[in-house]
């Protein structure tokens, strides 16, 4: 959709949040918390899903968010981030997008995804976001593509409803003996729950 340097001018653009416990203790003492938080992350069992989610707890602490992880069994942890936006929980997932390309994640945005049933979990739906994400879809050539993708990305990392903390790697063997064909596709393989059925026997 575009060049690697168009790419690294738009990433270089956007806030850039690094790690800085003072800053965030700072920015926490001017918000409606300024003594600190308790707040309950709602987790699903899957993988290192757990296990991470707790590191961000003690992250978390470190700053004054008291964070409890709650480990939810996985059918009602799924109904609780889509049920009415105005009882969904806050959770960390160590799943999310299956590309760099915000189509790949677009359930999370916009007032279409606020309602029961869908995964919009931060509730965050600008108007204007809304309008970029038709115009995206509307879109006929990979330059106009890119430019409402990039004010998307703009948006998100100024008004923070969702925070992304790192890329995890994923590794997967494959014999010989079968292929799996468009495996470097959007959403990648480890991501769909029937992948079984995309793997061929090798010709």
């Amino acid at each position: 959709m575009a060049s690697k340097s168009q790419v690294d001018a738009l990433l270089s653009s956007v806030p850039q949040y690094r790690y800085d416990v003072a800053k965030a203790k700072a920015e926490l003492a001017e918000s409606a918390y300024p003594h600190g938080v308790s707040v309950v992350l709602h987790e699903y069992t899957y993988g290192s899903s757990v296990n991470t989610a707790e590191v961000v707890a003690a992250e978390l602490q470190k700053v004054g968010i008291n964070a409890q992880v709650k480990v939810d069994e996985n059918t009602a942890w799924e109904a609780s981030i889509v049920g009415p936006d105005a009882k969904r929980p806050s959770y960390f997932s160590t799943g999310y997008c299956g590309g760099p390309d915000i189509s790949s994640c677009d359930a999370y945005l916009g007032s279409s995804n606020l309602t029961q049933g869908y995964q919009n979990s931060a509730v965050w739906a600008p108007p204007a976001v809304d309008g970029l994400l038709k115009a995206a879809l509307g879109a006929t050539t990979a330059a106009a593509r890119f430019s409402t993708y990039a004010q998307i990305t703009k948006a998100i990392q100024a008004d923070l409803p969702y925070i992304g903390l790192y890329q995890e790697g994923v590794s997967v063997g494959i014999s010989s003996q079968f292929t799996v064909p468009g495996y470097a596709s959007n959403p990648p393989l480890s991501a769909l729950n029937d992948y079984a059925l995309y793997i061929k026997a090798a010709r």
